[in-house]
């Protein structure tokens, strides 16, 4: 089923590009303008109809709406440089007047929303916004010889992915993409559930399928690293304790106890910790975070 964010009201596909990726290609975010005061329709129809070998994930118009105008899981052609373009989710922007690189402020509105939403649903874009100039030097060097670019930010500049021949997306984008990424991440901070800080908790104690404490190894199930990782999420405080409910499938109900549910129940909502007989299975196990997210 094809892929297309929320925050898009509609569609009008034009499937030029470089074809099927799976979820985990996708990298970098890339945010164009379009030097036109455009809705997001009628930019959406004008990559359709043009004739040209180009496309675009997602148009945003001055009055920030949002149309796919490629699904998700097909790379665009948008940024002179099909590589990058297969690795990243593209959007052309509108401008305050077909005449100047000015982005009006419903426009960058949208485009805030719409990185939330994509950074949210890939975890290979790293959890937050990140632009880094100095990454200009290793996207047009990567261009020039033919490989994708080793960078420390995901979102990038057309400007770069071209090899330095435009200068899209203008200067005002550049210079508000430090404040769009600020806000950007501020929004998925403020958004996170239990789940997602528990998640980022056991990242930052070191995931796999044994963890180190103390110099011991401790199996997922291990209480004492699940204590750890629900003080370091905050959703208990250091000398809290928890139980786990007795029976087969308990879940997080507060922060320091555990309501029974059966397997089967469809009552989980997102953001609760599934435990099966005392150890945490839902941070672990793929099939349990997909029942309960």
């Amino acid at each position: 089923m094809p892929i297309i964010s929320k925050v898009a009201q509609g569609e009008c596909i034009k499937q030029k590009g470089s074809g099927y990726r799976s979820p985990s290609d996708i990298r970098w975010i890339i945010p164009h303008h379009m030097v036109a005061h455009w809705t997001a329709m009628f930019a959406a129809k004008y990559f359709l109809n043009n004739g040209l070998d180009n496309s675009v994930n997602y148009c945003i118009g001055y009055d920030g709406s949002c149309v796919c105008g490629l699904w998700e899981d097909y790379g665009a052609w948008t940024s002179s440089n099909a590589l990058v373009d297969h690795y990243s989710v593209t959007i052309e922007c509108s401008d305050t007047s077909a005449t100047n690189y000015t982005i009006p402020e419903m426009t960058k509105e949208t485009l805030i929303e719409l990185m939330v939403d994509l950074i949210q649903r890939y975890p290979s874009l790293g959890g937050k916004a990140v632009f880094d100039p100095s990454d200009a030097s290793e996207v047009m060097l990567a261009k020039k010889e033919g490989r994708l670019p080793n960078t420390k930010g995901n979102i990038l500049l057309h400007k770069w992915t071209s090899g330095g021949t435009t200068s899209c997306p203008g200067q005002d984008m550049i210079d508000n993409l430090p404040a769009i990424c600020a806000e950007v991440n501020r929004r998925l901070e403020a958004r996170k559930t239990k789940i997602d800080k528990y998640m980022d908790a056991l990242a930052e104690l070191g995931d796999g399928r044994y963890h180190y404490y103390d110099g011991k190894a401790m199996g997922i199930g291990c209480s004492e690293y699940t204590r750890l990782a629900l003080v370091k999420a905050g959703i208990i405080k250091e000398g809290e304790t928890f139980h786990a409910a007795s029976g087969n499938v308990g879940v997080l109900a507060d922060t320091t106890r555990f309501k029974k549910i059966p397997w089967s129940s469809n009552n989980l909502e997102r953001g609760d910790i599934m435990w099966s007989n005392g150890h945490h299975v839902a941070p672990h196990d793929v099939t349990s975070l997909k029942v309960i997210g």
